[in-house]
């Protein structure tokens, strides 16, 4: 073709394919649209999802609430729950003795099926002396009841001064029982035959008098009691076999 074709002519020669046609225009309403679809999408599916997990929650309330209510709870809150008051151990201690004064001192549960009970019981003899009997007394726990399997006991005479104390070994578990009569006495250590020292519990008692106790994990060939002043002086001494 010369210089003469018209500018219409000379604009149809180029290729076809170099023009501009995705422009930024055309771009920007593309992703304008996409973003419109997705937020109508996704908003409905969130509020779904939010009112699945409200649903969820409030069915466990509902199914903790209903469990609690009929007795069921963690394993810790089903032991507790089984443990009778005092009055039971009473009742339990004084059956072939009803007469006799007994204070339960300490209940101390050990493992999951066996509760030691240690009771203090005063009784009067020979023109009007009194004495106090130390009682370790195992129950078990058997079909949902307490049931009394074993019980040691030593008695203490008032004229029995120092540490008196009650030795005692039930199913293989040895258990120290005993009363402080002297005022200088702060503390209580048991030394078995390996030299393991162990720390006695003091048990102040609603009679005034000041007990102590404790048992340990397994049985050796000898103890010594040692009773010591505040600052760790020993005051008494005493070997068990």
């Amino acid at each position: 073709m010369n210089s003469s074709d018209p500018e219409w002519y000379q604009s149809l020669q180029g290729n076809p394919l170099r023009s501009a046609a995705f422009t930024e225009q055309l771009k920007a309403r593309i992703r304008d649209k996409a973003f419109v679809s997705t937020d109508r999408v996704g908003k409905p599916a969130a509020r779904r999802l939010t009112l699945a997990g409200i649903g969820l929650i409030v069915a466990a309330a509902i199914a903790f609430y209903t469990m609690s209510s009929l007795g069921y709870g963690t394993d810790q809150e089903r032991k507790s729950a089984a443990v009778p008051a005092d009055r039971f151990w009473l009742d339990a201690l004084q059956a072939g003795n009803p007469a006799d004064r007994t204070e339960i001192l300490v209940k101390q549960r050990i493992g999951d099926a066996i509760m030691l009970v240690l009771s203090s019981r005063t009784y009067e003899w020979n023109d009007n002396q009194q004495n106090i009997e130390l009682e370790a007394s195992e129950f078990v726990e058997d079909a949902g009841q307490w049931v009394l399997r074993q019980q040691g006991s030593t008695s203490i005479a008032d004229s029995q001064t120092g540490v008196p104390t009650g030795w005692f070994e039930l199913d293989r578990i040895p258990v120290f029982l005993g009363i402080i009569r002297d005022p200088q006495i702060q503390q209580i250590q048991v030394i078995d035959s390996d030299n393991q020292v162990y720390e006695g519990k003091l048990i102040p008692s609603q009679n005034g008098n000041t007990y102590w106790y404790i048992y340990l994990p397994e049985a050796k060939g000898s103890y010594k009691v040692v009773g010591l002043d505040k600052i760790g002086n020993i005051i008494s001494s005493e070997m068990y076999y």
